[in-house]
């Protein structure tokens, strides 16, 4: 008798089904992508998930959950009880805590996030990097520990302004306009004695728009001036700042893939790590870092049409004839500005581009050639295996799980452990 299909076979009632419990402060800290991805990999299990945020921490009556996934330490109350119920636990953590090797965490890989940030400004030409963030906000060192070495190694001067006060009054309290004012000349005036252009990256939710509106009600252009790039749990609402912000983002749903795994790998009595760090997602480019920071008027306007017109089958010389500039003098300007050449630049914004449309598109490779100026696929990927250390292909299966972007030289990064 042949065997009735996956899809035929009836569901599996509740009491057959592993209850998993997940646990968050609040409802807030479990975004909707969190949520849709603990699903789909609890169902590809078999488990039946119950949210105790919805049941203000109550388990259904007569239930034992068989394991949880929580952003609670490993020392806070429901934590410390699932586990005398012999319940194993995996927290979905933001920092570590020196009793990690009791609850296993999944954590974002900070100097990852820092190293995109030091690539991304200094292959835009700037040389001058500011760290925005909270004092005591343990994630601002962690994020210089990959930022610093990487820019410092570019030819970046990295600096640091945190402001003093993290918690802000109601938005009904006059003392939070107050505060924000305050703020604002501070930083203002701390940004006079840097060097222009500028590049920030702002550590914290929201914070980046607010530093964002500081730095145009001080009369300086975004992002001509400074640039700015923020790190926040979500990219995309930074669409809407008063200029489109650039964002990177944690990857929330792979992180919440891998706890699943490692809760999974616990019920079944496999090892693991007592920490896993997860790689960002994708630097997001918008508005307030499109620009090249770059000091010659010639060089800037030649970048902006490289950048306009990648799709085209340029040469040297064609891009030193619209420009009405003789071809050495071109080439020796890019050579003092950008330390490389105009080939190189081109084929470093195409295979930035290129990178993305792996990323964000299933195209076959025959399709997406074109699309960054590339006559022939099989040339693309030579370039492309020579300069990240793998195949387009195996760069997008990669991405698939970790959005990371590889940098030019280096490998694509996976998430790993601790």
């Amino acid at each position: 008798m042949a065997r009735p299909s996956k899809r035929s076979q009836p569901a599996r009632p509740h009491q057959d089904q592993p209850l998993i419990v997940v646990a968050a402060r609040n409802w807030e800290h479990f975004s909707p992508e969190v949520g849709r991805a603990l699903l789909e990999e609890a169902a590809l299990r078999g488990w039946r998930l119950v949210d105790l945020t919805l049941t203000d921490g109550f388990l259904p009556p007569e239930q034992s959950p068989a394991g949880a996934i929580v952003n609670w330490l490993p020392t806070d109350p429901p934590v410390v009880h699932l586990r005398q119920m012999g319940c194993p636990v995996v927290r979905l953590g933001r920092l570590e805590h020196p009793d990690d090797h009791q609850v296993p965490v999944i954590l974002p890989d900070y100097p990852q996030i820092g190293r995109m940030v030091a690539r991304h400004f200094a292959d835009r030409g700037f040389r001058d990097i500011v760290l925005v963030g909270y004092q005591s906000a343990l994630v601002v060192p962690l994020i210089d520990q990959g930022l610093r070495p990487l820019a410092t190694e570019l030819g970046c001067t990295c600096h640091l302004y945190e402001f003093g006060q993290k918690d802000i009054p109601p938005r009904n309290d006059p003392a939070r306009a107050r505060l924000h004012d305050q703020r604002a000349r501070e930083l203002t005036t701390w940004l006079k004695s840097l060097p222009k252009p500028l590049a920030l990256l702002v550590c914290h939710d929201f914070l980046g728009a607010q530093v964002c509106m500081m730095c145009l009600r001080a009369g300086y252009a975004v992002p001509e001036e400074i640039a700015i790039l923020t790190y926040a749990s979500s990219a995309a609402q930074y669409a809407m700042a008063p200029v489109p912000l650039s964002a990177i983002a944690l990857d929330q749903p792979l992180m919440a893939r891998t706890a699943i795994q490692r809760l999974d790998d616990l019920l079944h009595g496999r090892p693991g790590p007592e920490r896993t760090v997860v790689a960002p997602q994708e630097i997001v480019p918008r508005r307030s870092t499109d620009i090249l920071a770059v000091d010659h008027p010639l060089v800037a306007r030649t970048v902006r049409f490289l950048w306009d017109y990648l799709d085209q089958d340029l040469s040297v010389d064609e891009i030193a004839r619209q420009m009405k500039t003789p071809r050495y003098k071109l080439e020796r300007l890019f050579h003092r500005h950008l330390k490389r050449g105009i080939n190189a630049e081109l084929r470093r914004a195409r295979l930035e581009r290129f990178c993305r449309l792996l990323r964000t598109t299933s195209l076959p490779l025959v399709q997406l050639a074109p699309q960054v100026g590339f006559n022939s696929e099989v040339y693309l990927g030579e370039v492309f295996r020579k300069t990240f250390g793998l195949t387009p292909r195996r760069y997008r299966l990669q991405a698939r799980h970790t959005i990371a972007p590889p940098t030019q030289g280096e490998p694509a990064p996976t998430p790993s452990t601790t």
